[in-house]
């Protein structure tokens, strides 16, 4: 990552946009930009200022683990289902600022059976069970490391309103979390 960009940054242009109607992200770094190499001539050097490694070299870097595991996550789901909850009506609570790095974002398939929200930081989202089509099954997946945790032994009743609130922090010592609702 560049000195402007954090690896929680890094990883909410991953998820935010993929939750909030787009069709994608994109990731990259220089050099793998313009895949250079140092001593290469390359015109793309004199646009970087940064530690100088070669482009094979970023791919094994953490952003690009990053990708990987948002990649995997979303392969795992319907995503192309979901549709943003921008009128918050199944998180009715806990969405935080659009103005600030405390926030959260949901979407949610129309027939019920699945929602994702990701949160940038350590907040209770309230979340509206009724909208969902039986029992959930919640889980909280850890951005960075790619684990999964159970928000409960049971199902959660698709009746009234529940409050969820992350785990304190994720593999790298984070606070950023994705939480999936299923159906079962």
């Amino acid at each position: 990552s560049s000195p402007m960009s954090t690896n929680k940054v890094l990883r909410a242009q991953m998820y935010q946009p993929m939750l909030a109607g787009s069709t994608g992200f994109v990731y990259g770094n220089v050099p793998l930009w313009f895949m250079g190499t140092l001593g290469d001539s390359n015109p793309g050097w004199s646009y970087y200022s940064g530690i100088t490694v070669s482009w094979q070299a970023t791919l094994g870097s953490k952003g690009a683990s990053y990708v990987t595991r948002a990649r995997q996550f979303f392969s795992s789901i319907a995503w192309p289902q979901l549709i943003p909850d921008v009128g918050h009506s199944v998180m009715t609570a806990g969405y935080g600022s659009v103005n600030n790095d405390s926030n959260a974002v949901l979407a949610r398939s129309l027939d019920g059976h699945l929602a994702v929200a990701y949160l940038t930081t350590n907040l209770t989202l309230t979340v509206d069970m009724t909208k969902f089509a039986s029992a959930v099954t919640a889980s909280w997946y850890d951005p960075t490391s790619g684990a999964t945790q159970s928000t409960s032994a049971l199902p959660i009743a698709n009746t009234g309103s529940h409050n969820f609130t992350p785990p304190a922090s994720n593999a790298e010592g984070s606070d950023d979390w994705v939480l999936l609702l299923q159906t079962n």
